[in-house]
C-alpha cells in the first residue's frame, strides 16, 4: 500500500491549483485521499491529484493507495 502525506503552506499569489503526480505503478487501483481543508479531484489518465485549497494556514493531504504489483 502507497502512502504519501505533506504539509504546506498555500501561496497566495497563485491561482492555479497544486499538482500533485501519483504514478499508476503506487496508486493504480485507486485512491483515498484526506484533505485537511479544500477540495481535490484525480485524474487517472494524467495520474495527478489537483488540489484546491484557501490560503493562509497550514495544510495537510495524505493519498493512499493500492499498487498494481
Amino acid at each position: 500500500r502507497a502512502l504519501y502525506r505533506l504539509r504546506f503552506r498555500p501561496d497566495s499569489t497563485v491561482a492555479a491549483p497544486s499538482e500533485i503526480f501519483l504514478p499508476r505503478l503506487h496508486y493504480g487501483r485507486g485512491i483515498e485521499v484526506e484533505l485537511s481543508a479544500g477540495t481535490w479531484s484525480y485524474e487517472p489518465e494524467a495520474q495527478l491529484l489537483s488540489l484546491r485549497l484557501e490560503e493562509g494556514l497550514a495544510r495537510s493531504v495524505e493519498a493512499a493507495g493500492g499498487s498494481v504489483r
